[in-house]
């Protein structure tokens, strides 16, 4: 859809840079009716280009609304105002925490205000975490690999010395010893690979097939007496991932989850909810509108919550709670997401664990969506 220019932005480029940024900005004539609103504007106030240059920022909140308070501090002296963190109650949208900029129009009379959600800052510094536990967990393994592999390859040599001259059965023994170093080999080599060293093997996956097949090996193996509920969105399209790698985060999650609320009396319960997250940032650079709508898979259990001494450094290698936890798993799901250009975060509170994944969309399936508009 074409946009007219606005009175307050004078040209067709400056307003394609306004539809670039991910984060609402909107233009207010004097009475504060809107004159320009980007993409990013029509989802945060939930209505389309059209409806909202039809209305007014009383129509969505009320006249003691902070936000009309701080357009009213903008005088002849100040030509922009800020707050770091401002709650606005609306009776159409609910309750919004967000960063605000509001600045005088430079040709015009009027105002440009830029928001940004504090809870896409804070996916933001999810990510940030999610990237730093994937480096740890990174050099984590690589560490292992050179101090564990170099040893291995020795005391294999060396019992394969020793079988050239031995009876038959110390022979016994020394293949055991080779077996073992072999099969010890092996299992480091697919740690790299879920920790995402290893190469990646990206295709097209459809997430509800990973999913469907995670839930029935939990089923069959952790779930104990809990209750899995399955709560899909069929219209989600397929992404590019590594399936494998995928399949051990969904486990070591849906693993954790179940383990969480295991309660005799049958009533623990993890829900598996996917989702088309329109109000959610991709964490790859944005090339096309797509990239504002990542997948969303949302695991939620309702057993007694994270211990707060770790929730800011869950992801981080070696961090459990548990008697027998070796604390690798939540670092291997961060590092699997990360490596798919995902975000992972946890909320916990009594009586309730969330863990939300965010993953782009399938190059494949914009390129598709784009030819076929």
């Amino acid at each position: 859809m074409s946009v007219k220019p606005s009175p307050i932005l004078k040209d067709n480029l400056s307003e394609d840079w306004m539809e670039a940024l991910p984060y609402p900005i909107f233009g207010l004539s004097e009475n504060y009716q809107f004159v320009f609103v980007n993409y990013a504007a029509e989802v945060f106030f939930e209505r389309s280009r059209h409806l909202l240059l039809k209305s007014k920022l009383k129509d969505f909140f009320e006249d003691d609304s902070p936000i009309f308070g701080l357009l009213r501090r903008l005088s002849s002296h100040l030509q922009s105002v800020g707050e770091q963190e401002m709650t606005l109650l609306s009776p159409r949208l609910g309750k919004k925490l967000v960063t605000i900029q509001i600045a005088k129009a430079l040709r015009q009379d009027g105002y440009i205000i830029s928001m940004q959600m504090r809870d896409v800052a804070d996916q933001l510094r999810g990510h940030s975490k999610s990237r730093g536990a994937a480096m740890s967990m990174a050099k984590m393994t690589s560490l292992l690999a050179h101090e564990i592999k170099n040893p291995l390859a020795g005391i294999k040599g060396a019992a394969q010395l020793i079988e050239l001259d031995c009876s038959q059965e110390q022979t016994e023994l020394t293949q055991l010893i080779v077996e073992e170093t072999n099969r010890i080999a092996d299992l480091l080599h697919r740690i790299e690979n879920m920790a995402g060293a290893g190469k990646l093997r990206f295709a097209s996956v459809n997430v509800h097939e990973v999913l469907n097949h995670v839930i029935n090996v939990t089923s069959a193996s952790f779930s104990g007496a809990v209750k899995i509920e399955r709560v899909f969105d069929p219209s989600l399209p397929d992404i590019t991932a590594d399936r494998a790698l995928l399949i051990q985060a969904f486990l070591n999650l849906l693993k954790n989850a179940c383990e969480a609320c295991q309660d005799p009396s049958g009533k623990g319960k993890v829900r598996v909810i996917t989702s088309y997250a329109i109000h959610a940032i991709s964490s790859s650079s944005m090339q096309a509108r797509e990239r504002y709508l990542p997948l969303q898979i949302d695991i939620i259990d309702n057993g007694p919550g994270i211990p707060e001494a770790i929730r800011d450094i869950l992801f981080e290698p070696f961090i459990s709670n548990k008697a027998d936890g070796s604390g690798l798993g939540l670092a291997v799901v961060a590092s699997a997401i990360a490596e798919h250009g995902g975000v992972v975060r946890a909320e916990s509170n009594d009586g309730e664990t969330h863990f939300q994944i965010l993953l782009p969309i399938s190059p494949v399936v914009q390129i598709n969506n784009q030819e076929n508009a």
